[in-house]
């Protein structure tokens, strides 16, 4: 299971942002900052962009059609952007949702 991030992890992190590669090419870090603008959270699935919509369905997802499936999750990039269920008893979330709702989530997580 990966470290949690924490203060610790995040000086190593920033000591090691100079530090020369011991083999092969040094990376400029720089070059792979992201500009993101922050995603929105539970959208409405069908207000997705026609690019977006194209996407799914090239990979079988039919985004306009709900009554096609009892759940639903989207995520883009690493941010859930929307959850929902129809069904009562099933529920549908993001994995750091699942872990901050249920203690015992962690004896199920690899």
């Amino acid at each position: 299971m990966p470290e949690k991030i924490n203060k610790s992890n995040i000086e190593k992190a920033r000591a090691a942002e100079n530090k020369v590669a011991a083999l092969g090419k040094d990376l400029e870090l720089a070059k792979y900052i992201s500009q993101e603008t922050e995603k929105p959270s539970n959208i409405d699935p069908s207000r997705l962009c026609v690019t977006d919509k194209e996407k799914m369905l090239s990979t079988g997802v039919m985004i306009d059609n709900p009554s096609q499936r009892t759940g639903t999750y989207i995520q883009i990039d690493n941010t859930p952007v929307h959850y929902s269920t129809k069904q009562e008893g099933v529920e549908v979330m993001a994995i750091s949702q699942a872990k901050e709702k249920y203690d015992w989530f962690g004896d199920y997580w690899w």
